[in-house]
């Protein structure tokens, strides 16, 4: 029986019940009945039954057996970019013929001199498009075609001219007779996506695309972010518009600074710095820091963006400030460089229970696996990316051989006792942890697959730790925020395989209904 009143002589505003509550403890309890007062939950019960006296004007919600789990963090996501992407046009193929066709079709819904922007073309590297492409398909709009990883990009003549890319910046691809064919990688890529959005996207448009992505995260039963934001592929007023949604208190938003600005970021009010500023490029387009070459291509290791002596800087002086720090490293060479600093940091500066954060962690080895773990450190990665671009005819084998195999190892970071938080990094994957927790299952390599508690740990109890929140989030116990999540189908019991047709049937935060 739920008493009228739990043992500190508080009555609940609202009680869901009839549902299968999944708290997440350590002894894996299963709840019937929750009590909800002013967003905290103050009691749990594993029996049904409710008070028959309870006082007029309490909430009464069924839930008619339904599955609860604790709100989900997505712990990286380029909150203000996310909701850009959908300004722009998707042509999902990687076929070269294809997409020209479909992107042909989409001129005549343009006026003259206006923006053509497309994501979402992965194209293979021998089908490689350049500007004079891009040019038979119009020279009166500037277009620009983005991989959905933003390390490439391919502009026409008019864009390359209108984005004043210099020719001397590292990532301006030229063909034999020195002339820049569009196509721009890294440090380039990275130019031309700040200066589109400083031409064409306004600070209204920002907002509307922040807006966009937080009810998109509510959807997906998403209740805290981890915003990466600003930096050398964004732009720091991103920033400005994230804290400015925060206060419409909706969504819990943690903000990381993308940059090196220490200062900056301490102006901003933010306590954790790093992000996706990127240590290295990404496999996709061949340009993570590899310690053997990309397939084919025997001179081509990657590219590194920092000295190790720059990072072993910036890392130490966020180290002092007591700042959590989270570094995006895809290959080996930029594992390395980013343990390094981390090692220097802590032995020149002890201190305990840091908890900062590898981002990706794409394609590290076993002795890296160790090391981060005896540092302590957080592993934000992304189980959408071996969904995406793993297995035997994905992207990975492509670029690295056999190597692909050891991409995206979270099976057997947590059997080396590593602490993995999920994110999707959207609009790279999905933001949807329901992807997330399918993609952790049925990852493509036997070894790092986890069982459906473990890849549900991602979402909820190691986010909640990664973001020093464990005492309030990512579990349904007493005395947690009231952050949940029902679902159509009970997720512990069907087949893996069904885990992705999971559908979100409300999304609720601190007790209030936020979606459904």
């Amino acid at each position: 029986m739920f008493l009228k009143q739990n043992k500190n002589g508080m009555l609940p505003d609202t009680i869901i019940y009839n549902g299968k509550f999944v708290s997440m403890n350590e002894r894996g309890d299963i709840y019937s009945l929750i009590g909800i007062k002013d967003g905290k939950i103050i009691e749990v019960s594993k029996n049904n039954l409710l008070d028959d006296k309870l006082s007029f004007g309490v909430n009464i919600i069924n839930l008619e057996g339904k599955t609860v789990l604790p709100g989900f963090y997505d712990c990286n996501v380029h909150a203000v970019q996310n909701g850009i992407g959908h300004y722009c046009i998707k042509i999902e193929t990687k076929k070269r013929g294809e997409f020209l066709k479909k992107l042909q079709k989409t001129v005549k819904e343009y006026k003259k001199n206006q923006l053509i922007w497309c994501i979402g073309f992965n194209w293979e590297e021998k089908e490689r498009l350049n500007r004079w492409d891009l040019d038979r398909i119009s020279s009166l709009h500037p277009i620009v075609v983005s991989k959905d990883e933003i390390h490439s990009t391919i502009v026409n003549t008019y864009a390359y001219n209108l984005l004043a890319i210099p020719s001397t910046l590292n990532g301006v691809v030229k063909d034999e007779k020195g002339m820049p064919t569009g196509y721009l990688f890294g440090e380039a890529s990275g130019f031309a996506r700040k200066k589109i959005q400083k031409l064409f996207i306004n600070y209204k448009m920002k907002e509307q695309a922040m807006k966009m992505t937080v009810n998109e995260a509510l959807r997906n039963g998403v209740t805290t972010l981890n915003a990466m934001e600003g930096g050398a592929f964004f732009d720091d007023e991103d920033i400005e518009i994230v804290q400015k949604y925060e206060k419409k208190n909706k969504i819990d938003i943690s903000i990381y600074a993308q940059n090196t600005d220490i200062e900056k970021a301490v102006e901003f009010g933010l306590e954790k710095i790093g992000g996706n500023f990127y240590l290295d490029g990404t496999i996709s387009s061949k340009t993570a820091a590899l310690y053997e070459s990309y397939e084919n291509e025997p001179e081509n290791y990657g590219i590194l963006y920092f000295s190790q002596e720059e990072l072993n800087k910036f890392v130490l002086d966020a180290h002092k400030k007591n700042m959590q720090i989270a570094l995006s490293c895809i290959g080996e060479r930029a594992i390395d460089q980013a343990l390094e600093a981390y090692e220097n940091a802590i032995k020149s500066y002890g201190r305990k229970n840091h908890r900062h954060r590898l981002e990706h962690f794409v394609l590290p080895n076993d002795e890296q696996i160790k090391r981060a773990v005896q540092l302590g450190i957080i592993f934000s990665m992304q189980p959408g990316y071996d969904n995406k671009w793993g297995g035997k005819n994905g992207k990975y084998i492509k670029n690295i051989g056999e190597r692909y195999k050891r991409a995206n190892p979270i099976g057997k970071v947590i059997k080396f006792g590593g602490v993995v938080a999920g994110g999707s990094e959207s609009n790279i994957t999905p933001l949807s942890p329901i992807y997330g927790i399918y993609s952790a299952v049925n990852h493509t390599e036997e070894e790092n697959r986890i069982n459906i508690d473990e890849a549900i740990k991602l979402y909820t109890v190691n986010a909640a730790y990664a973001n020093f929140e464990e005492d309030r989030k990512g579990k349904i116990e007493r005395g947690f925020d009231a952050d949940l999540v029902v679902l159509d189908k009970d997720i512990l019991t069907i087949k893996k395989e069904q885990i992705k047709d999971v559908k979100i049937l409300k999304t609720i935060k601190y007790g209030e209904l936020v979606y459904g």
